[in-house]
């Protein structure tokens, strides 16, 4: 089969420039299915050995004519059916070094290498373009490299259906080469796999009205193009470079002619196209690109959507995919171009134009979190022709410059919407200026917590242009949309020129923020609509529109209320709830001007007042290091109402002069790094500020009022004056030594007061809640029939703590000393007297109630010093727990006192629970007496009245011989009645011959009688006690049955 003389025209694709080779007139090429003409070779050998049995290329008899095989000027055919090999050896190269050409046209045929070297085939044919010197044609045909060097000096053709691979899985490698002018056309499959290489001078996948495809997978596979590679040169191609292949040439064409749809495909880490020129996606016809998974593609001037009527798209997707173009990118310069950057891929480039010429159409989206475009000068989104950008899902384009809407006629379009993983916003970053419409008409979109930032924004920029630009919207986390500018011109640009039609809107929490200037013209409008709008200075002297409908204005050079016609508040203003204003300088209301505060927010840095402001509701915040001062030189003179849904905040300090007041009331909240006053602060509501409540200051809380003081701590050298109100402390106050707290109500503190001062508490009922320590110079006196109530822990080194005739005080918290005057005292809780140990006075009753713990430290038997003691000049009225300690270095000894308590005017109760210690062989032993508490050390054992342990008969000599003693703590006490008599003696006999183990053995028939003549003397010297001492009834709690006392005489209490 002949294939037809191919007559060669230099024809040049549209936006392709010169090309390193003309490319051929398809008409020529009708005849694709016959072959190449081989007149130029003396004489064709067609191989006939398929039995993979002595397949050597070299031997004779594998050919037919049989004197074979094919010399260099000679064609080498293989039309055989079925699939069989041809080998290689050195002495294949030494005999059949070449031939002139390698013709397949059936079969599956592979070649091969027998020793483990790469031995070379030469074929001769280069005769010109389009002398293809290797041919393989035929439906289900094949070449597989497998070994060998195949090595064309003319080009090479693999026709439709038939296919060539180059496997380099052998350990000498595989390699094809084709070096002719034209190179290597691919009308049906290539395949290079597993290392194989292939060079070629230049490349064509469907060169004819076809549909080749080329396939270069795995580390190490090449195929390598010294001038250009076209994808689709006259019909459907495809590029497949996966899994590390890589493929390089110079100039890169996908889709040349209008009816080709091709593809390149670059996937897996390591992949890679190089173009060391351009690269075209879409010439005049349609051309895809994806890059992913890793793969890299790069070249110098990229084009997507080349000529008028084409199509192109490309699709980076994937961490590590990447594209990098070293000069410019035209996405639509004349036909319809489509950039995709997904989920991580990068595209780089210097600058990039969409829509580049007037029927060219760009569409770019960056999509998804470390997703990048990063040109490295200007970015153009409808140049001459219709751009569209879109940046979402956390995507990020970064720019030195960015044009929407370039020339006249152009539309462009942006839009910077959302975030993505982990709450990146989408943004943009441009080192220089964004012109939205800077001779054509222009769009930017900020929505849903996307960001730009810039150094100069202009809207509109040149006459005849229009430009718009809308911020709207909060990220799902509540961030906002965001365009950051130094400078921001609407309706012309920062060069003092006006321009064209401009409208920038600001809605639904949208923020723009200008660092210095923002300049509206008098074509220009800006509405701010449930938005934030944030300049250092707003100019507005050409006459623009603003409408402050709603949402957040700060303008950081000052603020004036009227006074100024063509300022941003030419008369006066209302802030309701939707408004707010602020300013870090001042603001300043014009004579004759008023600014009402209705539920809005004015911050400012200073206010100076010389109109009126009429505070209604709201929040009015002041900045400034000055702070607010209320008096007669303060912007509110010497008075300020803080009401009902009304606050103040003030992030210094707040002062209250002498004789201007500052009042609370219907819950109204201050809120100020500190409070210093020296005039009246009174009412109800919350200060959140630390209060110095300075001499002559007065803090006033009257019936059914509640101030409240929130930060840590605060002081009093004023006057605090409960009137029958609360006042509130979140923290520590401290009232010094010439501070008063004064009244009755109530006084709460969290953390405590400490009192340096007066507290001095009369007439009805007062709460004092947290802990208080008056110290050094403080006094505590509650007089004039008060009931206070301490409900924290309270100390006492002060001066003086004092509870007056018909008085009382209530502990409910620990208290440890004592108390002056006449009134009662009552405790509720841990009573721990003195320093360890001490002595405490009451003037009055002392009442130890139900929740008492009366808790005594002894260390010795001295009164005061070495334990502790009560002494109350009225009644004492027990209850609660009594707790006993001892010091470790003090033993007591049998019969040791301690009177922990006396009370002058009489002892009542006992206590109901006892925590004694551990002493061995003694206990301590309690004592109720009229005026009295006493404890004793006694025998712990019952009957072991010398204390060694055991009840035997030497303590029955203790007994003898303390019979008729009388008073606290005697050892053969045993009934501890004050009195060693008869029935101590039954006590013993009793308990004879137990331990502190436990108890001895039953010993009433052993136990010794006294002789008779003791028992006499002891009968009558009990006769001559009970002549001299009275009868005493017997108390509760002196250890005592009835039965055991009714012949018992005691002696007075003592």
């Amino acid at each position: 089969m002949n294939l037809p003389l191919l007559i060669c025209q230099p024809v040049a694709p549209p936006g392709l420039g010169n090309l390193r080779r003309p490319l051929l007139l398809l008409s020529a090429l009708a005849l694709l299915g016959t072959h190449v003409d081989s007149a130029a070779a003396q004489a064709t050998y067609q191989w006939i050995n398929t039995s993979n049995a002595g397949s050597f290329f070299h031997t004779a008899g594998n050919w037919d004519p049989a004197f074979g095989p094919p010399t260099p000027t000679d064609t080498a055919l293989f039309d055989s059916p079925g699939a069989y090999e041809v080998w290689w050896d050195s002495s294949s190269v030494l005999q059949t070094p070449s031939v002139y050409y390698f013709d397949v046209q059936n079969g599956q045929v592979r070649l091969l290498s027998t020793d483990a070297v790469r031995h070379e085939l030469l074929i001769n044919a280069q005769a010109g373009p389009l002398t293809f010197g290797l041919t393989i044609a035929g439906a289900g045909t094949s070449v597989t490299i497998d070994g060998i060097h195949l090595h064309s000096l003319g080009d090479a053709l693999i026709y439709p259906d038939a296919m060539l691979t180059v496997d380099g899985s052998p350990s000498e490698g595989s390699r094809f080469s084709v070096d002719g002018s034209f190179g290597l056309a691919i009308e049906g499959s290539l395949d290079v796999v597993a290392g194989g290489e292939v060079s070629s001078s230049g490349g064509s996948i469907s060169f004819f009205d076809n549909s080749g495809v080329v396939t270069v997978a795995d580390p190490n596979s090449t195929w390598t193009n010294a001038f250009g590679l076209i994808v689709g040169e006259g019909g459907d191609g495809a590029l497949n470079i996966l899994n590390g292949g890589a493929v390089s040439n110079t100039f890169g064409v996908i889709g040349l002619p209008s009816n080709s749809t091709s593809s390149v495909t670059v996937d897996g880490v390591g992949s890679s196209w190089g173009n060391a020129s351009t690269l075209t996606v879409g010439s005049s016809g349609s051309g895809e690109l994806i890059v992913s998974g890793g793969g890299a593609v790069s070249n110098t001037t990229g084009s997507i959507g080349d000529s008028p009527g084409s199509s192109g798209e490309v699709t980076v997707v994937g961490l590590g995919s990447t594209w990098h173009n070293s000069s410019d990118l035209t996405v639509g310069r004349q036909g319809s171009g489509e950039l995709n950057i997904d989920a991580g891929g990068v595209v780089t480039n210097y600058s990039a134009y969409l829509g580049d010429e007037s029927d060219g159409v760009g569409m770019v989206t960056v999509s998804g979190a470390g997703s990048q475009w990063n040109n490295a000068f200007n970015l153009v989104v409808g140049d001459q022709g219709s751009g569209f950008l879109t940046i979402n899902s956390g995507g990020q384009v970064s720019a030195h410059q960015v044009l929407i809407g370039y020339g006249p006629g152009a539309s462009g379009a942006l839009l910077v919407s959302g975030s993505g993983t982990g709450n990146t916003a989408s943004s943009m970053s441009v080192g220089n200026v964004v012109n939205v419409g800077l001779y054509g008409n222009g769009s930017l979109e900020i929505t849903d917590g996307g960001a730009i930032t810039t150094s100069i924004g202009n809207i509109a920029a040149a006459p005849g242009s229009s430009g718009t630009a809308t911020i709207s919207g909060v990220d799902p986390n509540g961030s906002p949309s965001t365009w950051m500018n130094n400078y921001l011109s609407v309706g012309g640009d920062t060069l003092a020129a006006s321009g064209g039609q401009a409208l920038l809107t600001i809605e639904n929490q949208g923020r723009v923020a200008v660092l210095n200037t923002l300049k509206l013209w008098g074509a220009g409008a800006v509405v701010l609509n449930g938005g934030s709008l944030e300049t250092g200075q707003f100019d507005n002297t050409s006459g623009g529109t603003f409408s402050f409908l709603s949402g957040s204005l700060t303008i950081n050079e000052g603020i004036t209320i009227g006074g100024d016609p063509s300022g941003v508040f030419p008369g006066s203003a209302t802030l309701d709830s939707d408004h707010h204003l602020l300013t870090s300088a001042t603001t300043t209301i014009a004579p004759f001007r008023t600014l009402t505060l209705d539920g809005g927010l004015l911050e400012t840095g200073d206010i100076v007042v010389d109109g009126a402001v009429d505070f209604l509701r709201g929040t009015l915040r002041i900045t400034g290091a000055g702070g607010l001062t209320i008096g007669p030189a303060g912007p509110f003179g010497d008075s300020l109402l803080i009401g009902a849904g009304r606050k103040l905040e003030v992030l210094h300090t707040l002062a209250v002069d002498s004789g201007a007041s500052l009042s609370l009331a219907s819950g109204g909240s201050v809120a100020a790094t500190s409070l210093a006053n020296r005039g009246v602060l009174q009412g109800s509501g919350s200060i959140s500020a630390s209060l110095d409540n300075q001499v002559g200051g007065q803090v006033r809380v009257q019936a059914g009022e509640r101030l409240v003081l929130t930060n840590p701590a605060h002081s009093n050298d004023g006057s605090v004056q409960l009137q029958t109100g609360r006042l509130d402390v979140r923290g520590v106050l401290t009232n010094g030594p010439s501070g008063d707290i004064l009244g009755r109500g109530t006084l709460s503190t969290t953390v405590g007061l400490i009192n340096q001062g007066d507290l001095a508490l009369s007439n009805g009922q007062s709460d004092i809640f947290g802990d208080v320590s008056n110290n050094t110079t403080g006094r505590v006196m509650v007089s004039g029939h008060a009931d206070v109530t301490f409900w924290g822990d309270v100390s006492h080194t002060g001066q003086v703590f004092n509870v007056a005739s018909g008085s009382s005080v209530t502990f409910f918290g620990a208290a440890g000393f004592g108390v002056s005057g006449a009134g009662d005292v009552f405790f509720e809780a841990d009573i721990t007297p003195g320093n360890s140990p001490g002595l405490e006075t009451f003037g009055g009753d002392v009442h130890l109630g139900v929740l008492a713990n009366l808790e005594i430290e002894i260390a010795g038997t001295v009164k005061g010093d070495d334990y502790d003691s009560l002494v109350v000049a009225g009644e004492a009225a027990l209850g609660g727990a009594l707790d006993v300690s001892l010091f470790p270095s003090y033993p007591p000894t049998p019969g040791d006192t301690f009177e922990i308590l006396t009370a002058d005017g009489g002892v009542t109760g006992a206590f109901t629970a006892l925590d004694l210690p551990d002493l061995g062989l003694l206990a301590l032993h309690v004592y109720y007496e009229p005026t009295a508490v006493i404890l004793a050390a006694v025998p712990r054992l019952s009957g072991d009245y010398n204390v060694d342990g055991v009840v035997d008969a030497a303590d029955y000599s203790v007994w003898r011989d303390s019979l008729g003693e009388v008073g606290i703590g005697l050892v053969a006490d045993g009934n501890r009645d004050g009195w060693v008599s008869q029935i101590d003696y039954q006590i013993w006999r009793s308990h004879y011959g137990e331990t502190l183990a436990g108890p001895g053995e039953s010993a009433q028939a052993n136990v010794p009688e006294p002789p008779l003549g003791a028992l006499l003397f002891a009968a009558a010297a009990a006769l001559n006690l009970r002549s001299r001492f009275w009868h005493a009834p017997i108390r509760a709690g002196d250890g005592l049955r009835t039965a055991d006392c009714d012949a018992v005489s005691r002696t007075p209490r003592r």
